[in-house]
């Protein structure tokens, strides 16, 4: 027994050492993406899959392959974030938050710019449509309530809008991949153009008026103009208002100097 006990300690001493190895390689060979100032949100999902793929789990080890990463001008902005995170035990999601909270988009500017989306818009795949309407969410909401899901109907065809709509689907996955097969199915849409679909429809053909077309239209233009008529006083029209320095006359006309 007292043998059995040391090959054990002896073999999970030995998978330690290879698993220790095995992490220095993969921490030694690792190179983060890039930091991406408009968007720290995404840089951590890019560099969350690396550390993921790499087995690198730990907190500690994750802040130390990160903060190197960062550019000299957001250090000087963080130095505070680092003295917290320097003790503290989960360094690498305090630094996370901070950065997505300090330079990320407010959650009021990521709604403006989701409403501000184009509703008319070159044909997309419903699936890639969804996928850029989820880069403006903010962080941490999810895709699955009602109103993103509005959204993302308001975006689509009037055909594809409508057997979506009827089909009571609560996801966005679910949503975005029930499109997809009527995209397939109709060999793609038409370009996307929700907006127009969305507006009253106006006729070409004027309505019938109600009374009958008896009144005058009031936006119609004036009457030509017609020429006066001499007063009843027997004067012509430039003698009625300028007398002697009338410089015209027209006929009939009794005034005395004529």
């Amino acid at each position: 027994m007292p043998q059995l006990a040391a090959d054990i300690a002896a073999g999970q001493l030995a998978a330690d050492i290879a698993a220790g190895q095995h992490l220095a390689a993969a921490v030694a060979s690792l190179k983060l993406v890039p930091y991406d100032s408009d968007n720290p949100a995404i840089w951590f999902r890019l560099i969350d899959a690396q550390f993921l793929a790499a087995g690198i789990r730990a907190e500690k080890t994750r802040y130390a392959q990160a903060l190197p990463s960062l550019p000299i001008s957001v250090l000087r902005d963080i130095l505070d974030v680092c003295d917290q995170c320097d003790a503290s035990d989960a360094p690498y999601t305090l630094l996370k938050s901070s950065l997505i909270g300090q330079y990320g988009k407010s959650k009021w500017q990521t709604y403006f710019a989701l409403l501000q989306f184009p509703l008319a818009i070159e044909a997309l795949k419903p699936s890639l449509l969804m996928g850029k309407l989820k880069q403006l969410l903010p962080h941490g909401v999810s895709p699955d309530n009602d109103m993103f899901l509005a959204m993302f109907l308001l975006r689509l065809s009037p055909n594809t809008r409508e057997t979506l709509g009827a089909m009571n689907l609560t996801t966005a996955a679910a949503m975005a991949a029930a499109a997809d097969g009527l995209w397939d199915a109709r060999g793609g849409d038409a370009p996307l153009c929700a907006a127009a679909a969305l507006r009253p429809h106006r006729s070409s053909t004027p309505a019938p008026r109600s009374d009958g077309g008896k009144k005058a239209d009031r936006r119609r233009s004036p009457a030509p103009f017609k020429k006066y008529q001499n007063p009843n006083n027997g004067k012509c029209l430039f003698h009625n208002f300028y007398g002697a320095r009338a410089t015209k006359c027209t006929k009939p006309c009794n005034w005395s100097e004529n």
